[in-house]
């Protein structure tokens, strides 16, 4: 007998409701971390130039935080990173505007990208902060477009496994003429991170050779477009075995840890969208 669908579904909304009933607080993931990973971006691209609006806010109602902002740019080791290091006061909100040309920030980056490594914390220890970002093009003569991008909380990052809980998932991503899909690995330890990077359409079937990265620590590295580049050999793609996923693991056991996402731009419009990848479980 094929059992009752609805039965989990169902105990969900009676425990959601015996907790809000009862003022229990209820147990949800958030970006919120005293250690967040973020990319940063200030170049040219072909339709105008790229930039990042990086926004920190302290939602601690008596607690200040000292925050440690460090940058490596992508390709480089950021063991030794310079950065800044400035205080938040509490339930305080700071944006740094073009954060790698920032005056006040003065990275004086103002070409490329990266990977920013914020630490926040107080005489007590550790305090969670949000982190977001928003990167944009300024080139469309009539504003501008982008994506946000939200922090990625250090926590998140995955070590070396050799069961499914140690996958990162990018899902959900489309092909067509007009889509280019470019992908990033973060490496969120001080060990240099030995990557693999799987390509399977919507069936699950692996479609193409794996890709392995070399990236350094506190860095990044970008693959750009992976349907007509990165993994080629293997075409053709089509829109009827999308949509397709890529997959992320740590391939070398030596304490590296692996943070990830994909970015989906329309080149009719230079409009793109991110996905996060994801783990199994928290």
């Amino acid at each position: 007998m094929r059992p009752f669908l609805l039965s989990a579904p169902r105990l969900g909304f009676m425990a959601l409701t015996l907790a809000l009933a009862t003022g229990n607080p209820l147990t949800a993931d958030t970006i919120a971390s005293s250690r967040s990973f973020v990319p940063l971006v200030h170049t040219k691209g072909a339709s105008g130039e790229w930039r990042t609006d990086l926004t920190l806010f302290n939602p601690e109602p008596e607690r200040a935080a000292t925050i440690d902002l460090l940058y490596t740019p992508a390709g480089s080791d950021g063991t030794n990173a310079q950065g800044k290091r400035f205080e938040l006061l509490p339930r305080m909100s700071v944006t740094f505007k073009d954060v790698l040309c920032n005056n006040e920030i003065k990275f004086d980056y103002c070409s490329g990208y990266g990977l920013a490594d914020i630490h926040s914390y107080d005489r007590n220890g550790d305090l969670s902060i949000l982190v977001t970002s928003n990167t944009y093009n300024i080139g469309s003569g009539a504003g501008t477009f982008g994506q946000f991008v939200p922090a990625f909380p250090a926590r998140k990052a995955l070590g070396f496994s050799n069961s499914v809980f140690g996958d990162l998932y990018c899902p959900g991503l489309p092909y067509g003429a007009n889509i280019i899909v470019n992908a990033a690995v973060l490496n969120a330890s001080a060990f240099p991170l030995t990557a693999t990077v799987l390509l399977t359409d919507r069936f699950g079937v692996k479609v193409a050779k794996e890709v392995t990265l070399e990236v350094l620590p506190y860095s990044m590295e970008q693959l750009n477009n992976i349907y007509d580049v990165v993994f080629a050999s293997a075409g053709p793609f089509s829109a009827e075995k999308a949509p397709y996923r890529l997959t992320f693991f740590v391939s070398k056991n030596n304490g590296a840890r692996i943070l990830a996402y994909a970015t989906v731009t329309d080149t009719d419009t230079g409009d793109p969208y991110l996905i996060t990848a994801e783990p199994m479980r928290p």
